[in-house]
This record gives C-alpha cells, structure tokens and sequence, in this order.
C-alpha cells in the first residue's frame, strides 16, 4: 500500500460542497502541486486558491484539510479538498491530479480497506460504515450506527478470546504429556466450549431480523384478479403506480413499491392475479406471483367476495400465518358479517379485516396491525444483531467446530477444532489472515470511502 491515491467522496453531481480525497505518503506533494504553498500544520481549516499543476490555471478556491498519519481516517497522510460542487470543477480537478505520476484513482473501497490495514477499523465496523451510507431509515442508521460504534466487534472478540483461552489450556496438556490431566479440568473446558456453544446458538436464533431490516422487510400483496390488490398498491405508495382497469390479468409482472413506515424498511410488492389460465404471458404472472409468496417476510391477502376465492387454497397451506393479514376488500358495498368461512383458516382474528380501498376505510386499522406485526417480529432488541450474511455463515461453521469437542478422541484433533472454530470467529473481525475475502467485502463500498 505504498500508492497515494486520490477519489471524489461525494456524488457526482451539481450541489453545494464537493468533497476530495487524497490519502498516502504523496498527498502533500499532490497539495503544492495544486499551488498551496504553505506546509499545513495538521487538523487545521485552511481557505485556498487551487490551480492545474502544468498550466497554473485557476481550478476552484476551497477549503483544505491536513490530516497527519497515523491520525486520520486510513491511518496515512490525509488531504481533503472541500470545492465548489460543479461537474466542471470535480471534473477538472480530478483531471490535474490524474496528471501527478505518483497518484492514482482509488478503488471502490480503498479508504476503508487501509483503514482496516491500519488497524483503525475492524471489519464489522468497516461494513457498518458501508451500512450506515447505504441507510434509508432511522432504523437501518440506528443499527449501522451501533455496529460502526463497535458493538458487534466487542461481541465476537469476548467469543474468540474465551476460545484462545481454552485453547491455551488445551494445549498446555499437550505440552506435558506425562502428567495426568484432572477429570475436573476436562469437565470445566466442556461446559466452558457448551456454554460458548449456547451463547452463539441464541445470538443467530434471531430469524435473520438484523439482514431483513437492511435489504427491505418484503410484503406480497396477493390475491385472485380483479380484488383490489393494485388499487392498494397505489393507497399505500399515495401515487398512480400500478395500472388499475376492470379487465382480468391487468397486472402481469410484479410491481415493487418502497415504503418508509415508522424507521421500517418495507417493500410492498403487488402480483398478478392467482387463477387458472391459458395465457402464457398471465401464466407466467402467476408463477411470479407464487415464487413472490414463497420468499415474502409478510404476506397481505386481498379479496372481494366470498364467489371470488380461486386463490384460497393458498391460505390453508400458508408457511406462516402469524405473517398473513387477509384483507376482505370493498367492504362499503359487501356484507362480510354472514362469511364463517374465513375464520376456518388459520388465522389470528385480529388478522382478518374489512376495508375498502376506495373509501379508505379500515386502512388505519390495517396499516396498524401491519406495523404491529413488523414491530413483534423486527423490532431491533438491544444486543448486538448479525446484518451480515457471512457472520451468521462464520458463526455456524464456528459452532459446527465447537461441537465436535465433545467427540475428541484426542487433544491435538481437540486443539485444531478449537483452533478453526476460533479461525471462523476471526473472519468477521478481520482478527486472522483473511486477504481473500478482503476484496469482496471492500468491493461494495463507494468509490471514496
């Protein structure tokens, strides 16, 4: 990592402040070579004229910040270039600074990787800070917030070090094989690896809530045809986003519509109509409509009238009717009170409701049952939440490991399971060798950060 590179922070874009990075050993050179001629002294705010390094033509006039290694965000000499946000100005200065030989353009993700490679960040911090820029409520930015603050990594650091500590005793074992290893230290290591086990277990017993809360709790809105599922759509998005008419199989593919309710993420999606069909085109609909059924974290079932069930019979094979809200649609011109026939599905009573979309009635009700079903099932705890798909993979393996304690027939195999278990603990962290899987992890970030 011996390059100085250099990388709009911000967007590209008209606005009022762009930010730019330079961060290595060169960055002060790269600074005279703009025409600052002074030497900043660190964490000082300095206002300058900038100008192309062979021409001497003005670029922009800014702010400047110096901050000195290894106490800036990469741990390396940092300058920050604060300009005017112009698309000819970043344009302009990135081309001079495309000029200096001993720069080049940063890689997505370059800023934190040498941050990590410095030890300023762990790896869940780093991913927290690519969280939290990636945030779109208060909840995503409250839990970003708490993984960049370090909650996970104190977490699983307790894990390992408990694990290398066992391993020590182990392995002092190993080392004087002629003494006779009490029975009571066999037991106390057992219990100590079954309660690591416990702890481990419980903490990835969580229903993937933390990974669901940042990719968008997913809501199907499903129903046979012409029930009212667009019309819905369109009440909950408060816009024109689904094509309503009278004529069956309107909606063919599946439309997504984000919505911000209370900090959660959700994302509603509406289906096509369920029904047999000879159009291959609805057909098709309707195969995306049942694989949107599988994979939804809530499903909303839209209906009309009790002659108007033909997609009923996927409500007596729900995969989990605590997480389906049956809508009984156009309630201001059906009489739903003499129907016993919903209440033959497994459904809880509060999850079955008359509404109707045109007249909006019963959408409070609804929209506050919804929430209070995200809220049982999504509502972030206090402790420290697994957001990343390859913790909760790392942790498994690590699990995996730990029970095999139990089976030893020796203590060097005992030793090296305790030693991998210990290894998947340390990929999250970034606490072991882990050049591999750096690239991909960095990869996601912003050009920048």
């Amino acid at each position: 990592m011996t390059d100085t590179i250099f990388a709009l922070a911000t967007l590209m874009g008209k606005s009022g402040v762009s930010v730019i990075r330079i961060s290595g050993e060169h960055a002060l050179s790269a600074l005279h070579a703009l025409g600052f001629k002074k030497t900043p002294a660190p964490n000082h705010v300095y206002f300058s004229k900038l100008f192309t390094p062979d021409t001497s033509d003005l670029l922009d006039e800014g702010i400047v910040l110096y901050f000195k290694a290894p106490h800036s965000f990469t741990g390396e000499d940092i300058i920050e270039l604060q300009l005017h946000g112009s698309i000819a100005v970043i344009s302009d200065t990135i081309n001079a600074l495309s000029q200096l030989p001993y720069l080049r353009p940063a890689e997505a993700g370059e800023f934190a990787k040498r941050a990590f490679m410095n030890n300023k960040l762990d790896l869940t911090k780093a991913e927290g800070l690519s969280l939290l820029i990636d945030a779109e409520t208060s909840i995503q930015r409250k839990l970003a917030i708490n993984q960049l603050q370090g909650n996970l990594e104190t977490l699983y650091e307790s894990w390992r070090k408990e694990l290398i500590s066992i391993l020590a005793k182990i392995e002092a074992y190993i080392d004087f094989p002629d003494d006779d290893i009490p029975t009571s230290a066999i037991t106390e290591t057992t219990e100590a690896i079954n309660n690591l086990i416990g702890k481990i277990e419980k903490h990835i017993s969580d229903d993937k809530r933390g990974e669901i809360l940042f990719k968008g709790i997913h809501v199907a809105i499903i129903g046979a045809p012409n029930v009212g599922k667009s019309s819905l759509l369109n009440l909950i998005a408060k816009r024109d986003v689904a094509i309503v008419s009278n004529i069956a199989g309107t909606t063919r593919d599946v439309i997504e519509v984000k919505v911000n309710l209370e900090g959660y993420p959700i994302t509603f999606f509406d289906t096509a109509g369920i029904r047999e069909t000879e159009d291959v085109i609805e057909l098709e609909g309707v195969k995306r409509s049942l694989s949107t059924l599988e994979s939804a974290d809530i499903v909303i079932f839209v209906c009309d009238d009790i002659s108007n069930l033909d997609a009923t019979n996927l409500l007596k094979n729900l995969r989990d009717p605590e997480s389906t809200i049956l809508l009984l649609n156009k309630a201001d011109i059906l009489d739903y009170s003499s129907h016993k026939y919903f209440s033959s599905f497994n459904l809880s009573p509060n999850h079955i409701l008359e509404i109707s979309v045109k007249t909006e009635y019963g959408m409070k009700n609804f929209f506050d049952i919804l929430l209070k079903n995200i809220k049982d099932k999504y509502n972030p705890s206090s402790e420290p939440v697994i957001t990343k798909a390859r913790y909760r993979k790392a942790l498994q393996e690590c699990v995996t490991y730990l029970k095999l304690f139990s089976d030893i027939k020796t203590l060097e195999l005992a030793a090296e399971d305790l030693r991998t278990a210990a290894y998947f603990i340390g990929t999250i962290t970034g606490r072991v060798d882990v050049e591999e899987v750096l690239d991909e992890i960095f990869s996601n970030f912003c050009i920048g950060k």
